[in-house]
């Protein structure tokens, strides 16, 4: 399954006041995150994603993912610990004339297909920190 959240972020938007999304994911893993920055916003403009208070994406705790004329996929490996999960995307836009628009998406699998796909394991981000 692949979710997709594309907002315009208005001129101004803080990281201590950003644009939230919530979404349910139901697969039970989740393999990658899939970012794209149209050309303009600099580096100004970003998200992070999170699960309840932990930050799942960028793994570096009150880090932000920002970028200008770019698609990008990560590959992340997360066997999720409930069934459904609720994932909070963040933006912000420092930009402080233009909007900009952000997509995010995630690529999740049901944890039966993740098992053959990856052989059983995980690697990447298996579990939330204790």
């Amino acid at each position: 399954m692949y979710y997709q959240i594309s907002r315009i972020i208005p001129a101004n938007t803080t990281k201590n006041n950003p644009v939230s999304v919530d979404v349910e994911i139901t697969e039970g893993f989740i393999f990658g995150i899939f970012a794209h920055f149209p050309p303009g916003p600099c580096g100004l403009a970003g998200f992070r994603i999170l699960i309840g208070n932990w930050q799942f994406f960028p793994a570096v705790e009150g880090e932000w993912f920002s970028g200008d004329d770019i698609t990008l996929l990560i590959p992340i490996y997360y066997w999720q610990e409930h069934i459904p999960e609720v994932f909070t995307i963040e933006f912000y836009n420092h930009d402080d004339t233009y909007e900009h628009l952000i997509a995010v998406g995630i690529i999740a699998f049901q944890s039966e297909t993740a098992s053959a796909l990856i052989g059983g394991g995980g690697y990447g981000i298996s579990h939330r920190p204790p």
